[in-house]
């Protein structure tokens, strides 16, 4: 996505603009919402990550809220996706625990895992899992016959 986009609601009015610049794998999106009566209800910037194994959506920087009159209502700051701080109009500061940290995923061909087999019975059927180094699994439900 890059360039401007507009959101409109089932009435036509104005409810999203993004405009959108694309760095690397990531975009950067200066996005603003607007209530039904065409106040500014928030303002920042969103970041789109493409550059790991699955797209993260997050708010980054300062964002502006806003009252339905117009008026401002708080600005919260957020670092990775978390708001850290939150700026009330009134000069209020609430500031909140540092974001978590977010370990990278392993790479899939440095399983840990070993392969296997386990055996279950459950009532008149055993069931076994068969386990392989590359993380998959395959599972087969055999029936017992009684023995008489």
């Amino acid at each position: 996505m890059i360039g401007q986009w507009k959101t409109f609601d089932a009435n036509r009015k104005l409810r999203k603009v993004e405009k959108s610049l694309l760095v690397d794998s990531t975009s950067l999106i200066e996005t603003s919402e607007f209530f039904q009566n065409g106040q500014l209800k928030k303002q920042g910037i969103a970041v789109l990550d493409k550059s790991g194994p699955s797209p993260r959506f997050y708010l980054k920087g300062e964002w502006t809220y806003f009252l339905e009159n117009g008026t401002p209502d708080k600005k919260v700051l957020y670092e990775n996706g978390w708001g850290v701080m939150t700026t009330y109009a009134d000069g209020k500061v609430i500031k909140s625990p540092a974001p978590p940290v977010v370990l990278p995923k392993k790479p899939q061909n440095q399983s840990n895992t070993r392969s296997g087999v386990k055996m279950i019975r459950k009532g008149n059927e055993i069931i076994t899992i068969q386990y392989k180094e590359n993380g998959d699994s395959t599972v087969q439900i055999t029936p017992v016959k009684p023995l008489n």
